[in-house]
């Protein structure tokens, strides 16, 4: 009767270790998972305050005027409930008679090619990461000097999880 009980002993022995062994290894993963989104999450926070102060810079110094080479920046703006960043540009050395005569074909190619530019230019500004990464994208709408619009590019962050054009991939 005593071996029974011994044999028990050490099963439940045996159990209680591998049972409180188990709690400590999810307390551990819960900890550092739990320090990983605190983390993520101050990212996200410096992110989304670099994007305020941001806006609020472009709006108190930049609006109205050339920005770059023959483009002027119109208006800057943000809408957090849905996540968006707006930017609208004038291109003033481009005219509505300018792009009369390009084919829908090439104004899509064109249009493609500056989506890709833009997308490259974001993912070099640590900035953006955590936004695109919580669900933010970000909207580029371009008019020529008259006013007319001329392309509106959004980037979403699908996009800026796809490889860059011309990639190639190692698949069989």
């Amino acid at each position: 009767m005593t071996k029974k009980l011994t044999s028990k002993s050490v099963l439940i022995i045996a159990m209680a270790f591998i049972a409180g062994g188990i709690a400590w290894f999810s307390a551990q993963h819960y900890k550092s998972e739990s320090k990983y989104i605190v983390q993520e999450n101050k990212l996200y926070a410096a992110a989304l305050n670099h994007l305020r102060e941001e806006i609020k810079q472009l709006n108190l110094t930049s609006v109205n005027h050339q920005i770059h080479k023959n483009t002027r920046l119109d208006s800057a703006s943000m809408n957090e409930r849905d996540k968006v960043a707006i930017y609208e540009l004038t291109l003033l050395d481009v005219s509505q008679a300018d792009i009369r005569h390009i084919n829908d074909g090439q104004k899509s190619k064109i249009k493609a090619v500056e989506k890709q530019n833009l997308i490259q230019k974001l993912k070099t500004d640590v900035h953006t990461g955590p936004l695109f990464e919580h669900g933010w994208s970000m909207k580029f709408i371009q008019k020529t000097r008259e006013g007319e619009l001329l392309s509106a590019i959004t980037i979403t962050q699908d996009d800026m999880l796809q490889a860059p054009a011309g990639d190639r991939h190692n698949v069989i």
